[in-house]
């Protein structure tokens, strides 16, 4: 007798073999969508620290060591320095806001981004 068919043995073998498979990628594929979406983030960050940067140069500000500055997203915006439709959290997908600290120590700018508004205002009094 010839035999065309699979049994139901070699049928349940294979999803039992690929219910294990697909057991063991999930949570492999569910970190690694985590981890692009934190690359995603920093790259995002290191994109509005730029503008910042750029804009902090192009209109002469100072400071120094014991006067830092607080550049809001929203100026950075307004200004024309990073577009508004590309300050999105890749991790919530949500419009980013809050503001960029630009601190002077060691001899160098530092740009520090602060994404919560209410950790912002701490800096208001700062503000230009």
């Amino acid at each position: 007798m010839k035999k065309n068919a699979f049994t139901l043995i070699e049928l349940l073998a294979i999803i039992v073999i690929l219910s294990v498979l697909v057991i063991i990628l999930i949570p492999t594929l569910k970190d690694s969508m985590e981890e692009a979406k934190k690359s995603a983030y920093d790259d995002q960050v290191n994109t509005i620290k730029q503008a910042a940067e750029t804009y902090f140069i192009n209109s002469n500000f100072r400071i120094d060591s014991e006067n830092p500055k607080v550049m809001y997203l929203n100026d950075i915006v307004s200004s024309g320095y990073i577009d508004a439709k590309k300050i999105v959290n890749p991790v919530t997908e949500d419009a980013m806001t809050g503001c960029v600290l630009i601190k002077y120590y060691s001899n160098q700018y530092h740009y520090e981004y602060i994404d919560s508004l209410e950790e912002c205002s701490k800096y208001s009094n700062i503000r230009e």
